[in-house]
């Protein structure tokens, strides 16, 4: 027993804040994952069967538990084009319900081994004898209470479909899976990240995340879901944000390298390197643009101008995201707009 109930009324008046306590210092966003998986936070990392977003998910697991940086550029790359995430080191909990405790091992160990990080503070549940079914209120507590034991603040949870409880994932009552998720992320000061899956392609694209398998109310409860395409066969993958509710999360690639126990198929050690996108053009890619067409132009370029301008220097991106970034660039100062003739936006160095 937890001692006297108190009724739902009294529990929402102890828990209201007022616009006073909304205006009091507030310690900065933590960043678990630099510019990704911040806390408490709910995030879904989904993409189609054997593209590798449970192996992607274990190196950043044993990245973040052994307070290494995530996807550093390979060993011989010195050109500095690609930059690895900074993560904050603490404790984390993989719950397995999918692959099995042997498999399961056999992953985080190869990762661990590849970082000499074998005493990493990491935590994994595969397969266990009490199933947890997110769409119960029970099950939710006894789950922020084991969280909170162990204290882990990265819980990856594989998969969506497997905590569940039945529910049809393209009904409305997944919600209730959802909320429970988020209570998790909140009571636990967490950052949950839960591997899904993404819909079967009809040779029709709909718009960005509507790929993401499910009920509206799964995208609908999210804070970040990234999306992992790879090409049959590759060892490489391309990391894309379809939802975002914080900071914009450019594309990123990774590549998967990995060695076998003598004699067997087994992964003896397995780490992700970082890689560039080919055929997308990050954020730092426009803005260079920008600035090397404005300087060249030696003067302000109006909004058609200077998409034209960067266009030319074979940026594919397309009018609306150049304008739009023109503009975050003009709101941080980075250069100037002001207002020309008959008001069209001018951008300056």
């Amino acid at each position: 027993m937890r001692g006297c109930a108190m009724s739902a009324k009294d529990l929402w008046l102890r828990e209201t804040r007022t616009l006073q306590d909304a205006l009091q210092p507030q310690p900065p966003t933590v960043y678990v994952v630099d510019g990704l998986f911040s806390l408490p936070s709910l995030d879904i990392v989904y993409g189609a069967p054997g593209t590798m977003k449970s192996l992607l998910l274990a190196d950043l697991a044993v990245c973040v538990a052994a307070g290494r940086e995530w996807l550093p550029p390979l060993p011989h790359d010195k050109s500095g084009a690609i930059q690895p995430i900074k993560t904050t080191p603490y404790p984390v909990l993989w719950l397995d319900f999918d692959n099995g405790a042997r498999r399961t091992g056999n992953r985080l160990a190869a990762f661990a081994r590849a970082y000499h990080a074998e005493n990493a503070r990491l935590y994994y549940l595969a397969m266990p004898s009490a199933p947890f079914n997110a769409t119960m209120a029970s099950a939710t507590v006894e789950m922020i209470d084991y969280i909170n034991a162990i204290g882990a603040k990265i819980i990856v949870i594989d998969n969506l479909l497997t905590v569940s409880g039945g529910k049809d994932e393209n009904a409305p009552e997944i919600a209730s899976a959802m909320l429970n998720l988020r209570l998790i992320s909140e009571r636990t000061g967490a950052a949950v990240i839960v591997v899904h899956h993404s819909r079967k392609q009809n040779g029709i694209r709909g718009g960005l995340g509507d790929d993401l398998r499910g009920h509206s109310s799964i995208r609908g409860a999210i804070d970040l879901a990234l999306l992992v395409e790879r090409e049959e066969g590759a060892d490489s993958v391309t990391v894309k944000s379809t939802k975002t509710r914080d900071v914009d999360v450019e594309p990123f690639g990774a590549l998967f390298t990995y060695t076998h126990q003598p004699g067997t198929f087994d992964l003896e050690t397995a780490a992700f390197f970082g890689q560039k996108v080919m055929g997308i053009e990050t954020m730092k890619d426009i803005q260079q643009a920008i600035i090397t067409a404005l300087t060249r132009a030696g003067k302000p370029l109006n909004q058609g101008e200077l998409v034209k301008a960067v266009q030319s220097d074979g940026i594919k991106a397309g009018r609306d995201r150049i304008r739009a970034i023109a503009d975050k660039m003009a709101n941080n100062l980075t250069i100037k707009a002001t207002t020309g003739a008959r008001g069209a936006v001018l951008y300056g160095i």
